[in-house]
């Protein structure tokens, strides 16, 4: 069966019912919202009023300009905080997320809060940073084919400076972060990259696969890696991953680390959240959610299984 029809069966028998119920608590949050919103618009009408009749006209413009801006910033913040600390958000995990993951693999674990570790991050090399502030959720973990596996949705900042109330901080990744382990290690340690990435004073390796080379680089640690990595950059291995990019239409960071491979997909949108101001109850809503968990979940377990030549097969580039 493939992953729509399996998806379409799934959807009309067990998830259609949950999510007629979620979307009723979906209409209560967001008139709840609307109060508050209503609330926030009424008090800045009353702050405008007081200084249109206690205060010398030249003064109103300047004192509501700010006012405005922050209260707007403060209905934002606590737009964020309230959505995700609500009953919607928590069973919208719970009994979607959760629910999709175990379609793809029942054996895998799923933990909305966690993500992957600080260390982990430091460890694959793709940047060179080394104060880097981390946060993230849903992290999914298991074991496949014997292969410790895990990912999560994950953010990470470079701090320009070790102070850590420093607020001109960089954004350096964005998107989903992935590991799997395997017991023996790699014939190489290196890293492929996209063309042109940040990498100092690393050495890199040329490479004479031009479609290859129109989107990526391999970075070496150092030169005693160079035969084995070119043996493991098989064509085979190579035109696959150029096939997943042009699928994928997003930046890719992979890296070989003794007995692990990470790899992180850049994306510019939070992954796995509930809609709040449409239906979650449509199918395009779920199987757009399906997709983004199939696909880190599907690069992983073939990732585990098949070290590099048989890495990314074709059904995950399934229409």
């Amino acid at each position: 069966m493939k992953r729509t029809e399996l998806l379409s069966t799934f959807y009309n028998t067990e998830l259609l019912p949950v999510l007629k119920r979620l979307d009723s608590e979906r209409r209560g949050l967001v008139y709840q919202l609307i109060a508050i919103f209503t609330g926030i618009v009424l008090l800045f009408i009353g702050v405008g009023y007081y200084v249109w009749t206690k205060i010398e006209m030249e003064m109103m413009a300047f004192f509501l300009l700010p006012v405005f801006i922050f209260s707007s910033i403060g209905f934002y913040m606590l737009l964020e905080g309230i959505v995700k600390n609500t009953n919607y958000y928590n069973d919208y995990k719970r009994e979607v997320i959760h629910r999709l993951i175990s379609l793809i693999n029942p054996s895998l674990h799923y933990d909305k809060k966690h993500h992957i570790s600080h260390h982990e991050f430091n460890n694959s090399g793709f940047f060179p940073h080394e104060h880097v502030d981390i946060y993230g959720d849903d992290h999914v973990s298991g074991t496949v084919n014997d292969v410790p596996i895990e990912f999560s949705e994950l953010t990470a900042r470079y701090k320009r400076s070790s102070d850590r109330k420093a607020h001109n901080n960089e954004f350096q990744f964005r998107g989903i972060f992935f590991i799997a382990e395997k017991e023996k290690p790699y014939p190489a340690d290196f890293i492929i990259e996209p063309k042109k990435a940040e990498n100092g004073s690393a050495i890199i390796m040329p490479l004479s696969h031009e479609k290859f080379n129109e989107y990526f680089q391999v970075r070496l640690p150092n030169n005693d890696y160079r035969r084995n990595a070119e043996d493991m950059l098989s064509d085979a291995f190579l035109n696959k991953l150029v096939l997943f990019r042009r699928h994928l239409h997003n930046e890719i960071h992979i890296s070989f680390k003794y007995n692990k491979i990470y790899v992180g997909i850049l994306h510019d949108k939070d992954l796995l959240e509930p809609s709040l101001l449409t239906s979650v109850a449509r199918f395009d809503h779920i199987q757009q959610h399906f997709n983004d968990l199939y696909v880190p979940i599907n690069i992983i377990e073939h990732f585990a299984a098949n070290m590099v030549a048989e890495a990314i097969e074709d059904d995950m580039v399934e229409a």
